[in-house]
């Protein structure tokens, strides 16, 4: 702001960590830098939504150390099951009847 005579410590060109980031800016207020902002234009898709979904935490932890092993995040394996298991799912026909031996097996077992 303009007038303030308070002495601030200078932005680090390199954090060099996130932690030191966050060190940063848990011990500064950005008010103190508003010469160093400028304004931006950014678009939001506030339309786009995720949800939670409880998982066994061994579970979890199992499937984020295959997650690992491939080069994915935990996030982009489940999803990627997930997707092949919709996928592979038995679906209704235009008439509401079930297509394949397999749902019929399924629901004739169940």
């Amino acid at each position: 702001m303009p007038g303030r005579t308070a002495k601030r410590d200078p932005i680090p060109e390199d954090f060099g960590t996130l932690e030191a980031f966050w060190d940063f800016w848990d011990s500064h207020s950005l008010a103190d830098y508003e010469d160093h902002l400028r304004p931006v234009e950014c678009q939001v898709n506030l339309l786009r939504r995720s949800r939670m979904v409880p998982v066994e935490p061994g579970l979890l932890g199992e499937v984020a150390a295959y997650a690992r092993t491939r080069g994915v995040s935990c996030e982009t394996l489940v999803n990627l099951w997930l997707r092949e298991a919709v996928s592979a799912r038995p679906r209704k026909d235009a008439l509401g009847e079930h297509r394949g031996s397999t749902w019929t097996a399924e629901v004739a077992a169940g």
